[in-house]
């Protein structure tokens, strides 16, 4: 399914994640109770927490005390 259809005859596209986002809590509804089983529709509360994802923190470690034995050594 590359696209869905509203009552109203509006098309939706998937994006290239094959999802699409709304804020209308009745076209969500809608699409639920006509497609079904085929399409999945979730609830996200941004700015929730838990819907922003995980934040990587890639840190610079100082370096170990072998590593600057062997360059001084050099």
């Amino acid at each position: 399914m590359k696209s869905v259809t509203t009552a109203d005859g509006r098309e939706l596209k998937f994006n290239h994640e094959k999802r699409f986002t709304t804020r209308d809590v009745g076209l969500a509804r809608e699409l639920q109770k006509e497609y079904g089983q085929e399409l999945i529709v979730t609830r996200t509360r941004h700015p929730h927490i838990a819907d922003r994802g995980h934040k990587y923190f890639h840190a610079q470690w100082p370096e170990m005390p072998w590593k600057k034995d062997k360059e001084q050594e050099l």
